[in-house]
């Protein structure tokens, strides 16, 4: 009966490993997806320079509150690594809730319940979220001294062209 038991738990072990690589492969999929589509989407940025002491990379993570990122060994030795808080950098208290209202806002373009499947915002949400960003991106360097050069790395949103085949369907939704 033991004997049984273990077939019968080694069984439920590797039937739960062979979904979680399908789930792993899918989210892979759609990273690198995510990632042809950014490279494809035009980004206002200019080249980075040399003649900034600091170099702050500019890009929202989820689940992550800041989007400011070293982008030079110097902004390593004075900030380190992980997300910079906008306090940090010297933003304003007005500018910092900005900050992290757009980081909560951004959350809301990933589907939380399988992240390959379509992003819900429509369109007109991800024009107001672009714009959002500019307008922040202009004032952070506004508020910032000509040490800092911030380099623009966010991805510009657009309407997942499958949303409405997904929102249709979204159980028996497949790419």
């Amino acid at each position: 009966m033991t004997f049984l038991l273990m077939i019968a738990s080694l069984a439920s072990i590797i039937v739960l490993m062979i979904h979680g690589l399908s789930w792993i492969f899918k989210t892979v999929q759609f990273l690198l997806r995510g990632k042809a589509v950014a490279n494809r989407v035009s980004r206002k940025e200019a080249e980075p320079s040399t003649e900034h002491k600091y170099q702050i990379r500019f890009f929202y993570d989820w689940g992550c509150d800041s989007p400011f990122w070293c982008g030079n060994d110097a902004a390593r030795a004075k900030f380190d690594v992980g997300p910079i808080e906008p306090e940090t950098l010297g933003l304003s208290i007005q500018t910092s809730e900005t900050v992290r209202a757009l980081a909560e806002w951004h959350d809301t373009s990933l589907n939380w319940d399988y992240p390959p499947d379509p992003s819900p915002w429509r369109q007109a949400e991800c024009d107001r979220f672009n714009a959002a960003v500019d307008s922040l991106l202009e004032t952070v360097r506004a508020e910032l001294s000509e040490e800092y050069e911030i380099v623009d790395r966010q991805w510009r949103a657009s309407e997942d062209p499958d949303l409405d085949r997904y929102l249709a369907d979204p159980k028996g939704f497949r790419r």
